[in-house]
């Protein structure tokens, strides 16, 4: 095995993982802030997982989350770590901004829908992009590739990892896009007020870390497909053991990383209860339930016994993480598991040939436990 490239391969993985769980960060931020000081309105809703059906299409607008202030006025929020590099999809995306000025009807707390008068679009961008991203879109502004109706609400998000206070920190663009277009709100907590020279300063909206990790709990998810690394890390630390009988839970409280733990799961059923019990709203997907346990299969902590059918190899694995949480400092609870299932993951992925991989992922009928079931309380011999 190729040391570079595994390594290369962890990096990769956790990176993506780690965008993401940024991403769940950054709506939690806005959805604290904005209930906060918006949230005693009865028309108020906070949509984490909004989907637009345009007249002129078939494909659904999903934008990274938006909120209904009243009849009068929302906000569409996109959410990036940068824009595409390649300019034909750096157009694309330019398209998709212009597609969300076509008359976008809001979901509404009851179920129903709005369409009010006035609604901005903002898009937010990683502070360690921001520059080169203002350059590109006052450009497009410029060339004429990018004309929107609705304000153009150009920021910033950066986590500021402080000892005392970490916190997650917006800022507006003031040279490029508008502001916020939010008249239909008292004048004493307009966002185009405190974000410009309007109140007499150029405020930053700051969000400590710790206010809004409620938020989060249950929300869970950004409004399109995690990696499939992110919903394993949940699911193990989250789900799995509400799956256990109440002998499983003894042994597992003994933190036996090498003691396995059987568990048979239905896609299906994982899919709903995690729509109904875990994730409020959530919309997961019964093809991201599959491709999160097949991921787990070339990690061999789950092995495929039929179609839509997985045996789950689970373990309490807190002893094994240990040795991450020294070392990281991003502020995911699940940062350690991470890294630990990428490993395992990229190790097999980076070592076997593409048949061996194929056998990992492979449905059949005589995977599952290989041990009666009263034999659990017995020690096993052998390494996972």
């Amino acid at each position: 095995m190729g040391e570079e490239e595994y390594r290369e391969c962890v990096d990769d993985t956790f990176e993506s993982f780690r965008t993401y769980d940024q991403y769940v960060d950054v709506v939690s931020c806005w959805e604290h802030f904005l209930t906060e000081q918006y949230g005693t309105n009865d028309t108020f809703h906070f949509d984490r997982f909004p989907a637009y059906f345009p007249e002129d299409s078939d494909d659904p607008l999903e934008p990274s989350f938006s909120v209904l202030f009243n009849e009068d006025y929302g906000i569409v929020f996109d959410v990036n770590q940068e824009l595409p590099s390649v300019e034909t999809k750096f157009e694309s995306k330019l398209t998709e901004l212009e597609r969300y000025d076509q008359g976008v009807e809001f979901h509404t707390g009851n179920g129903g829908k709005a369409s009010p008068s006035q609604y901005d679009i903002a898009l937010l961008i990683h502070g360690d992009n921001f520059q080169t991203e203002k350059l590109r879109l006052k450009k497009a502004f410029d060339d004429g590739k990018l004309n929107v109706d609705s304000n153009l609400v150009l920021l910033s998000y950066k986590y500021i990892d402080q000892d005392t206070n970490p916190k997650y920190q917006f800022q507006r663009a003031s040279m490029v896009g508008d502001n916020f277009g939010d008249d239909p709100l008292p004048e004493q907590v307009r966002m185009s007020t405190r974000m410009s020279m309007e109140g007499g300063t150029f405020e930053n909206i700051d969000i400590p870390a710790d206010v809004f990790y409620d938020r989060k709990a249950t929300g869970v998810l950004f409004n399109s497909e995690p990696p499939s690394l992110y919903l394993a890390c949940y699911i193990w630390h989250t789900v799995f053991y509400d799956f256990l009988d109440d002998d499983q839970r003894i042994v597992w409280q003994r933190r036996d990383p090498n003691k396995t733990l059987d568990i048979v799961v239905d896609v299906d059923d994982l899919t709903e209860r995690l729509n109904s019990d875990y994730i409020p709203d959530g919309g997961v997907h019964e093809d991201w339930v599959d491709n999160t346990l097949e991921y787990m299969c070339v990690a061999e902590t789950a092995e495929k016994v039929s179609e839509g059918e997985y045996y789950v190899k689970f373990r309490n694995l807190r002893d094994k993480r240990r040795e991450y949480n020294d070392t990281l400092s991003d502020r995911s609870e699940h940062s350690d598991l991470a890294h630990l299932f990428a490993e395992w993951h990229c190790e097999n992925t980076v070592e076997m040939g593409s048949g061996e991989l194929q056998e990992l992922v492979k449905a059949d009928t005589s995977n599952g436990p290989d041990k009666p079931r009263d034999d659990l309380t017995q020690p096993e011999l052998g390494e996972f």
